[in-house]
């Protein structure tokens, strides 16, 4: 049966629908009530009514549907399938949120299908393996940084890193030092970065004092931030292993 465009409106079926979309948790189930439209199928009509009934069952006896970390990841995976593209570790740690709740709510009707058959029903086609969220996790931390044990090249550079990143805090707590007993360093000042490369600040009328390069100074003109030549190597090889 067709009917007149202006019925929605007439009935105030847009109102419904603008009020459901409310209430979706994604794009996804705003998109699918957007798709929605009268039905004459008296069967159809009763098997949707029951997926209400059931779910508003749910609702009312408080049972805790899974649906906190639920998330529309269909842009994530359009970009992913686009070669050369990847995901940043905090999107992999919300995807694998996301699963383990598809996951729980299907395990939730699964334990509960003979309450709740249409819900059951409606779940069977989703086929989601726990294995992907616990290897994604496996990879990620909780933080969503990737764990040194993502691989072993990793944990390579890291180790790498984290040893020049120490041997650079000496080597600067060293020459700070030197720098403070010279008086060549503004009261009260400590080592800073600039341009992501650890400096001392220095007196400008003394920066001739220090060998090493200036990468910037102060508003006033009065500090300079010097980086001592003996500090180079290892602040480069941070950058490279960075």
């Amino acid at each position: 049966m067709i009917f007149p465009e202006t019925l929605e409106q007439k009935l105030g079926v847009d109102q419904i629908r603008q009020r459901l979309v409310s209430y979706c948790l994604s794009a996804a189930g705003a998109a699918w009530v957007d798709r929605m439209r009268f039905s004459t199928d008296p069967e159809f009509i009763r098997i949707l009514l029951r997926q209400s009934l059931e779910f508003r069952q749910i609702m009312e006896k408080g049972e805790g549907f899974p649906s906190q970390h639920f998330f529309d990841a269909e842009t994530w995976l359009k970009r992913i399938a686009l070669e050369g593209s990847y995901l940043e570790a905090e999107e992999f740690l919300k995807m694998s949120q996301a699963l383990e709740t598809i996951l729980a709510a299907k395990n939730f009707l699964i334990k509960s299908k003979e309450l709740y058959p249409q819900l059951h029903q409606l779940s069977e086609p989703v086929a989601i393996t726990g294995q992907l969220p616990q290897l994604i996790l496996s990879k990620i931390d909780d933080k969503g940084m990737v764990k040194d044990s993502a691989s072993d090249e990793l944990g390579r550079i890291r180790k790498r890193l984290r040893e020049e990143q120490n041997r650079l805090r000496k080597l600067a707590d060293q020459l700070f030092r030197t720098a403070v007993a010279e008086k060549w360093v503004p009261e009260g000042a400590l080592p800073t970065v600039r341009e992501g490369r650890v400096v001392i600040p220095i007196h400008a009328e003394h920066k001739r004092k220090m060998k090493g390069f200036i990468l910037d100074e102060s508003a006033t003109g009065q500090t300079v931030f010097m980086e001592p030549a003996e500090m180079l190597d290892a602040n480069n090889e941070i950058r490279d292993l960075e």
